[in-house]
């Protein structure tokens, strides 16, 4: 989540995957209602769909974290957004720099769960993104 008194990026054990996701759903919305763009708005909530989807599959049939993102297109796809949001529409937000937060944020939770992947399922054909 962002801390929006001096947007520094909490700190978030490794496990906490979960946890950074629901952050981010929050504060994709938050970035939602300071954006002055509609082609970012179509970008965030994306992103928000994304998230949210795969959060209500993890609370309806009680999947694992991991089983969830076993799709890496959509990890590609959502790093794909961050960074069209990034080079295109980063003026297009109030505040720039709640929206770098935001992003790095988002680059460490693909990164994260890239990490899993490989280590728990042996998926080698996807990299860590540089956030």
């Amino acid at each position: 989540m962002l801390d929006h008194q001096n947007d520094q990026p909490q700190v978030y054990k490794f496990c906490d995957e979960a946890v950074l996701m629901l952050g981010l759903l929050e504060d994709t919305f938050t970035l939602i209602k300071r954006t002055k763009g509609t082609a970012p708005i179509k970008k965030l909530l994306e992103i928000h769909d994304i998230l949210n989807t795969n959060f209500l599959i993890l609370q309806k049939f009680q999947m694992t974290f991991d089983e969830v993102w076993i799709d890496v297109g959509t990890l590609r796809y959502l790093n794909h957004l961050r960074c069209e949001l990034f080079v295109y529409h980063r003026s297009d937000f109030e505040s720039p720099r709640e929206f770098d937060t935001y992003s790095r944020l988002l680059a460490r939770f693909i990164n994260l769960v890239i990490l899993r992947l490989k280590n728990g399922f042996g998926i080698d054909d996807i990299e860590p993104i540089v956030g």
